[in-house]
Order: structure tokens, then C-alpha cells, then sequence
């Protein structure tokens, strides 16, 4: 066995002992770092910033260029103010903790990280070149592709007790090999038993987040994610950030559990398997989610993948929340077979069907018809054939993100530094 970067690699011919040995490194590496979160350990005069890749509710990310070492990495800034004022300085400080503690192929991670004044600010890992996923449509070889990296990123956070809870196209990049890298861990939370709060975007929640219910063991309120309704300001392209970039269909809020009456849902009417997985779901309601959730959510990414929309849309979310606990899914003509089989048993609402979430866990997945043609150690080691390699002129080439006006005032340098105590773990 090797290493690449700080995470385990496999060989070929690996078993699932291998597997686990390789996990269970990984999680050692992980908990060293989780328990000694590192300090600041970088200077904004440290880089020269090229320009402005994205805007969001909380801030900016940046392309910058590090003097010394000539790398290129996305610097997310984070105005204090607005964190503070939206009540997200502990998932800030929680994204913070998790980014710096993870590393694996598929995933950013942390590189630097310091305070400037009235901002902090995160920096990835050197990142040569990446572009927004933007693909409408895709086949279904191209989609099992993409869709096999993120059985693996979820193996990998799952067994570090990681719920990611915000997967969409939005927040995945495509790097200069053509792999992905998942971004965005402002709603990620580590978790061994069971969590309460609703966060993430509505087509792709599960049907037990909807109706989860709003607090936890304790009986506290467990709104970890936002005070109120926030919905993220809309660009293309998010790096590792909480509401620095995404999407207006992300939301994450305190959230009360809704009534059948609300849910606009005449349960008692229903009959039939697809409704017996309903009553089902509803016995359990408030009973709060798992990290099934996430096994559902990549069925929602995958379907959208090979059909170019998402199986459960409406204009409003409580349309879409409507449709979700239905538990109905209709599947267009031109999806395989093997597809449909797929995605029945991960948009599945009854938990005790729901791949991911069985005795075999992520093996399941793994081992589903769909994906007998993947070498999973191949794309683990980021050598299976690619189907689009990004053409780059040069390193830290950014000419796939739109341009936006920069902000000439955006690090004034404050006389005394804003809210110290708010983010002293920072």
C-alpha cells in the first residue's frame, strides 16, 4: 500500500480487508488533525490575487497565486459582519475544523487559513486548474463516472462519521485530469448517531429531513445551519464554502416539522408498495437522519446527470418537498435497465430499502449491476480513461468562470480586529 497526499491509496487486486485497513489509516490521519485543528498559518501578503471567481451571501472566492511557491489556489473570504449577523460563525469554525482535517482524491481540502481584520479567510489545497461542472446532459457511461467518485468520497466521509448534505452539480469541479472535486462543506457535520436539522437544496433533501423533526436528544433547537430561511445568492461555481458561493435552491433553516395538512398529503387515502414505503417514512418522522441521506442525494445527482433535470422539480419547495415524500419517481425512456434498478433502490424512502443504508452498506452501491464496468481502483488512484481532459493554456487558467467587478475596499485593514472573541478558534 501507498500513499497519495496524505490518504491511503489501494493496489489493484485489493480486498475488502485492504479496504478497510486503508479506511481505517485514514481515520487515524483524520483524527489527529480533527483533535489539534491547525493555527493560522499564512498572511494575505503571502499572495498576489488574480481575480474574483465568485460571489455569494457571505463573501467572495478569489483565484490567488502564492509569491514563494508559484501555486494557484481559491481563496474564500468571509466577511465576519454577515457571518455573525446570519448566526453561522459556528459552522463556520465547524467547516474550518473539517476542511483542514480530510484528504482524500475527491475532495478539497485545506492549505491555509488566517484572519484579516474583518475577514477570514480559507484557502485550498494548490489547485493548478479547475472548471465549474456545467454539463447538461450526459450519457450514462460518462455519468457512472463521475457518479463512481462520489460513491467514493461518501465512503470516505462516512466512515469518519461525515454527513456532506449538500450534493449538487453546483458544487462539484472538474480538475485539469477531468476528476471531480466536491466543494462546499459549509452543511457538512460529523455525526455517529442521528441529526435534526434541515439543511441543503430542496430537490435533492431526503424525505426524512423534510420531516425530521427540529430538535435534538436534549429537546434543544437544533438549527445549526441558519437562524431563518437563507437562500444563497446564485453564481455557477462554489469552492469549499459556506454561502460564499452557491445557488438560490440552497436553504438552510430552523425547522419545524410540517403537519400532514401542510404538506398538502392525503396519507390516509394512499395504497399500494410505493405508498406502504410512505407510511413507512411517516412512522418514523421526527426521528431525525442518517448518512442515508447523502445515498439518496447522489441518486437525485445521478438521475439528473443522465436525464439533464432533477426527478423531483416544481416552482415552489413545498411543491418539491410534496413530491420528494411521495416516494414516486417516474424514469424517462432512455435510462437503461440497470439504471432504473439503481436509482429505485437509492431514491428509495422506506430506510430499511435504501441502498447505502443496508447491512452491506456502500458495497451495495458498489457492487449494483449499473457499475460492473467500473474499476473502482482505477478511479480511486485517478488512472480509469477520462472523457473530457479540460484543455488549459496555462496553470491557474480561469478562463471558464464569468467576470465579476472586483472590490477595490474589500481588505481594508480595520484598526482593531472585528469580532476577536466570535473567532478566536479560527
Amino acid at each position: 500500500m501507498r500513499t497519495m497526499g496524505n490518504a491511503a491509496t489501494a493496489k489493484k487486486g485489493d480486498t475488502a480487508e485492504n479496504v478497510r485497513d486503508i479506511l481505517e489509516e485514514a481515520r487515524k490521519d483524520f483524527e489527529e488533525k480533527w483533535k489539534k485543528p491547525s493555527a493560522s498559518n499564512a498572511t494575505l501578503d503571502d499572495f498576489d490575487r488574480i481575480k474574483t471567481l465568485g460571489t455569494g451571501s457571505f463573501g467572495r472566492v478569489m483565484l490567488v497565486q502564492h509569491k514563494a511557491n508559484k501555486t494557484y489556489h481559491a481563496m474564500k473570504i468571509l466577511d465576519k459582519q454577515k457571518v455573525v449577523k446570519l448566526k453561522q460563525v459556528e459552522h463556520t469554525l465547524n467547516e474550518k475544523k473539517i476542511l483542514q482535517a480530510i484528504s482524500f482524491p475527491f475532495l478539497v481540502n485545506l492549505e491555509y487559513h488566517f484572519k484579516a481584520s474583518g475577514e477570514e479567510i480559507f484557502l485550498n489545497s494548490p489547485l493548478p486548474f479547475l472548471m465549474p461542472y456545467s454539463f447538461l446532459f450526459l450519457i450514462e457511461p460518462h455519468s457512472r463516472f463521475y457518479a463512481s467518485q462520489i460513491v467514493l468520497a461518501f465512503q470516505y466521509l462516512h466512515y469518519l462519521d461525515l454527513i456532506y448534505r449538500d450534493l449538487k452539480p453546483e458544487n462539484l469541479l472538474i480538475d485539469e485530469k477531468g476528476y471531480l472535486k466536491v466543494t462546499d462543506f459549509g452543511f457538512a457535520k460529523r455525526v455517529k448517531g442521528r441529526t435534526w436539522t434541515l439543511c441543503g437544496t430542496p430537490e435533492y433533501l431526503a424525505p426524512e429531513i423534510i420531516l425530521s423533526k427540529g430538535r435534538g436528544s436534549r429537546g434543544s433547537q437544533a438549527g445549526s445551519c441558519v437562524g431563518l430561511l437563507v437562500f444563497r445568492h446564485a453564481t455557477y461555481v462554489s469552492f469549499a464554502s459556506c454561502g460564499v458561493v452557491g445557488t438560490p435552491r440552497t436553504v438552510g433553516l430552523d425547522f419545524t416539522p410540517m403537519s400532514h395538512e401542510i404538506m398538502g398529503v392525503e396519507w390516509d387515502k394512499r395504497d399500494g408498495e410505493e405508498e406502504r414505503d410512505v407510511f413507512r417514512l411517516m412512522a418514523h418522522a421526527n426521528h431525525g437522519y442518517n448518512k442515508a441521506v447523502d445515498w439518496w442525494a447522489l441518486g437525485v445527482l445521478i438521475y439528473e446527470m443522465a436525464a439533464g433535470y432533477p426527478p423531483f422539480f416544481a416552482d415552489q419547495p413545498i411543491q418539491i418537498y410534496e413530491k420528494i415524500v411521495s416516494g414516486k419517481v417516474r424514469f424517462p425512456a432512455h435510462f437503461s435497465g440497470e439504471l432504473k434498478d439503481l436509482l429505485k433502490n437509492l431514491l428509495q424512502v422506506d430506510l430499511t430499502k435504501r441502498f447505502g443504508n443496508l447491512k452491506n452498506g456502500v458495497d451495495d452501491i458498489r457492487n449494483h449491476k449499473w457499475f460492473a464496468t467500473t474499476d473502482w481502483i482505477a478511479i480511486y488512484q485517478r488512472k480509469a480513461q477520462v472523457f473530457l481532459k479540460p484543455r488549459i493554456k496555462h496553470d491557474g487558467d480561469a478562463m471558464h468562470f464569468a467576470n465579476y467587478t472586483e472590490d477595490e475596499g474589500l481588505f481594508n485593514i480595520a484598526a482593531v480586529e472585528l469580532f476577536a472573541d466570535e473567532f478566536k478558534d479560527f
